[in-house]
């Protein structure tokens, strides 16, 4: 079975401005980088500085909040290019 790959983010090498490492997700949200730490992982618990800020900014985001509107649009009135 061949797996399907989206890239999620590049991040720049700190120590080589000219390297660029991929972040990629595959189809079960697992995460992957081309960088060494991640490949070289020796607690094979297959991460890195770079999947981990993606991890992280995925735990940081709120679930948006649905706030219902406290009177129909189409009875709102525009004045002066101002909505009252």
């Amino acid at each position: 079975m061949v797996k399907t790959y989206t890239t999620v983010r590049h991040f720049q090498s700190t120590s080589k401005p000219e390297k660029m490492y991929t972040v990629k997700q595959d189809e079960h949200g697992k995460l992957s980088c081309n960088c060494p730490s991640w490949i070289f992982n020796k607690y094979k618990d297959r991460s890195c500085y770079h999947t981990k800020t993606i991890e992280a900014a995925k735990h940081s985001v709120p679930e948006p909040i649905k706030v219902p509107m406290q009177q129909p649009v189409s009875s709102l009135k525009v004045v002066r290019n101002m909505v009252v």
